[in-house]
């Protein structure tokens, strides 16, 4: 009676088994088989596709940084070309009898100064557009001292206002002459941008 039980539960086994394989199809029962590879392929596509996101963000990040130094050496250019252009009116205006009453946009560098720091990577002509930039605040001082002295003028005024209108007119030919080698720059630098 033992061995017909046995042996019952031995058949009822194997039909178990054979509704189970029926019931589950083989690719599932070989999911162990499969494993290792799902698993590979799994992270590949994972290693694949954060490469991919980092390679397609380091694109965009690199066009955003090209505009934005594009965007940078547009408005230096603007600046220099008005400071320019202020200058060359300051040499037509000014002369020892007449007081000019305008003063140069120093105002549009310092609101470059932070943005051209992280767009561009040109030292030298920051630099130099820093220099000028400082030099035109120097002149804008020079100027405003002189039309506060010319409108209440001291006993020594003459000598003094004689020497700082030869200095403004001096200073100010050197501006002109500097921002037109700073213009000259910036469109090679412009022509190299639009070139990439």
């Amino acid at each position: 009676m033992l061995a017909q039980a046995a042996a019952a539960a031995a058949r009822d086994t194997v039909r178990i088994v054979d509704t189970l394989w029926v019931a589950i199809p083989p690719s599932a029962a070989t999911f162990w088989d499969q494993f290792l590879p799902n698993l590979a392929a799994t992270f590949a596509g994972v290693i694949f596709g954060v490469l991919g996101a980092l390679g397609v963000d380091r694109y965009l990040s690199k066009a955003r940084r090209a505009a934005g130094r594009q965007a940078v050496l547009e408005a230096y250019r603007h600046a220099v070309t008005e400071n320019g252009e202020l200058c060359n009116q300051l040499l037509q205006r000014l002369s020892p009898s007449r007081v000019v009453f305008f003063s140069l946009n120093v105002g549009l560098f310092d609101a470059l100064a932070e943005k051209a720091l992280d767009a561009m990577n040109d030292l030298p002509l920051l630099q130099r557009l820093n220099g000028f930039h400082f030099q035109l605040g120097h002149l804008n001082r020079k100027l405003d001292t002189y039309v506060e002295r010319s409108l209440n003028p001291t006993s020594h005024w003459h000598e003094f206002g004689d020497q700082l209108f030869e200095t403004i007119f001096e200073h100010a030919g050197v501006l002109r002459s500097t921002a037109q080698e700073l213009l000259q720059e910036l469109d090679r630098e412009l022509g190299k941008g639009s070139q990439a």
